[in-house]
């Protein structure tokens, strides 16, 4: 009798069926740009199987006898509406087809992979950090950081605060981190203008040190986004692992 081994599509296939939510709610590793593939992988994967609902969103109103839903590939379905509510205004997410251009056009502009729109620039710098840091984690905030980033911080991971704008203080803190844990994501957190104070970090020292130390740098630039571009550092906004910014803020700043 021959027997065929299973394919690597056909074990995402079943694992796509087989596995829940539940098998990725402990997050672990020191990269925050890699830890979460599998999760992605098999959310893709349960999309394809037409097994995950939360890429659909109303195309009418959610509260309707009848509703039209559109999935995240375009696919049209229309029927009776159930039982549809718009909890947290989360019906219309994903976003719009005008909010995911707007993302695809700051992604090009960016020249990064990932751009998610957030209402507010407050909700922003707060979102980012809670849902990415957790409570084996450390996070490094610049001892003057906005209150949005101090909030956020509060994720149950382990916090502490540098000298505003020492990068050889961060130095000393990653240093001490990774002497007893190398096995857990760290972030550093500082702002591109501190608008109350009209100074400005080491950007590209402070990805250096990062890099050094296996930690991940988040630069707020809700402030000077698009306005005070240091021409010998074009590419370390690009560099950088996560840029927090808010639009409006920053189109006032540049007028």
């Amino acid at each position: 009798m021959t027997t065929t081994r299973p394919g690597r599509l056909d074990t995402r296939r079943t694992d796509a069926r087989n596995k829940d939510i539940m098998r990725f709610r402990t997050v672990a590793g020191p990269d925050l740009t890699t830890r979460d593939d599998a999760c992605l992988a098999w959310q893709r994967d349960r999309e394809q199987a037409d097994l995950w609902p939360y890429f659909r969103r109303y195309e009418s109103a959610a509260r309707t006898p009848r509703a039209t839903v559109v999935s995240d590939t375009g696919v049209v379905t229309e029927g009776p509406n159930l039982g549809g509510q718009d909890y947290l205004s989360l019906s219309t997410h994903p976003p719009s087809p005008l909010g995911k251009a707007l993302e695809a056009r700051l992604a090009e502009a960016l020249r990064t992979e990932h751009v998610m729109l957030f209402p507010t620039g407050w909700a922003s710098g707060f979102g980012t950090i809670r849902a990415l840091m957790h409570r084996r984690d450390h996070i490094l905030l610049d001892k003057l950081s906005h209150d949005s980033l101090r909030q956020g911080a509060a994720s149950g991971a382990t916090v502490e605060f540098f000298r505003h704008l020492d990068n050889d203080a961060v130095r000393r803190h990653l240093a001490g981190i990774r002497a007893t844990d190398t096995k857990n994501a760290v972030l550093v957190v500082t702002e591109g203008v501190f608008s109350m104070d009209s100074d400005t970090p080491q950007p590209a020292e402070l990805l250096g040190i990062c890099r050094e130390y296996g930690a991940q740098l988040m630069v707020d630039v809700a402030h000077d986004f698009g306005a005070m571009a240091d021409h010998s550092d074009k590419d370390v906004d690009t560099a950088v692992d996560i840029l927090d910014t808010c639009i409006r803020q920053a189109r006032l700043t540049a007028h």
